[in-house]
This record gives structure tokens, sequence and C-alpha cells, in this order.
């Protein structure tokens, strides 16, 4: 029982760093916001950048997912169908990471409940 809330305090660390959402960008280079998905929301922003290089003012470089030429033309809308659809299945519907404060909340509780108090 001496070590229940450090080894408590240590299962919800490691649980937040297993569930939480980050994102890496060797994932999908189609996912132009990031959202773990590749849909209409990522084919307009990057028709938004349509014939545009990077002096343009409306350029996205993360549209430019083709072999980087500079330009967003059809290679890089070619290279978007390939992945359109697909989704993250690691990024669960329900937002675990959410459970973290109540998580960090029974860590300190029984911390406290725990600790050792002094004989006067």
């Amino acid at each position: 029982m001496k070590y229940f809330a450090l080894i408590l305090l240590v299962v919800t660390v490691s649980l937040f760093g297993t569930i939480t959402p980050s994102y890496s960008s060797w994932w999908k280079p189609a996912d132009i916001n990031q959202d773990f998905k590749v849909d209409m929301n990522d084919v307009d922003l990057c028709l938004d950048s349509w014939k545009s290089n990077s002096s343009d003012s409306n350029w996205n470089s993360r549209c430019d997912i083709a072999e980087s030429y500079g330009i967003i033309d059809i290679y890089d809308f070619v290279a978007m169908a390939r992945h359109y659809g697909e989704y993250d299945p690691i990024i669960p519907e329900f937002p675990f990471w959410a459970i973290l404060p109540l998580l960090i909340f029974a860590t300190f509780l029984t911390a406290t409940k725990f600790r050792r108090k002094k004989i006067s």
C-alpha cells in the first residue's frame, strides 16, 4: 500500500501517453488539416491553393504532396485521391483522453488517503 499512489500515477501517465492522439506527419501526407482522415475538407483546402506556387498569397505547402515541384496541380490531387476516405483507426471515436483529469484526481485522492499520519 505504500507505493499504491505512485503506481497509480505511473499508470495514469502511461495511459495518457497511449490514448492521447498525436499527429505524425508520416501518417498521410494527404491529410492536409490533420484531423486523421482524408476527406472533402482536405480537398477543399487544396482547391483554395489550386495553381499556386510558393510566391503566391494562397500557397499552402501542405497541399504540395506529389513530387514537390512547388506548384499545386493535378498531380497533388491524384496523390490525394489515392488516400481519399482513409482514416487513422488508432484514434478512438470517443475522446478517451478526456478521462485524464479524472485519473489525475483519483491519483491525488489516493495519495492523500494513504499518506502516513504523523504521531504526536
